[in-house]
């Protein structure tokens, strides 16, 4: 799981609260054996421009899930929900 984030992005931070920290969610990942990656692009990062630009994002938030065998991520929803994401998590 790849979070494309940064610092002052609102929805990012949203996400955060309501979502990627929380508890549950953080195990669900753990049960899933999913690692949580960061890409920061609180700084301008001209890799992580990139490569939202090759997804078609037009900034951050991106959230990139690699699913065991699947040579592509999928590319979840701008705002997420816990029950969404444990849902997919279950799924691997």
């Amino acid at each position: 799981f790849v979070d494309f984030t940064a610092s002052w992005c609102a929805t990012c931070q949203v996400n955060k609260r309501t979502t990627l920290k929380r508890d549950d969610v953080l195990e669900a990942m753990e049960e899933a054996n999913v690692t949580f990656l960061v890409a920061d692009f609180t700084r301008p990062n001209d890799e992580i421009s990139d490569e939202l630009k090759r997804r078609g994002s037009p900034g951050v938030p991106m959230y990139l899930l690699y699913a065991p065998g699947e040579p592509e991520p999928e590319i979840l929803p701008t705002l997420l929900n816990a029950g969404m994401l444990k849902r997919k998590l279950e799924a691997f």
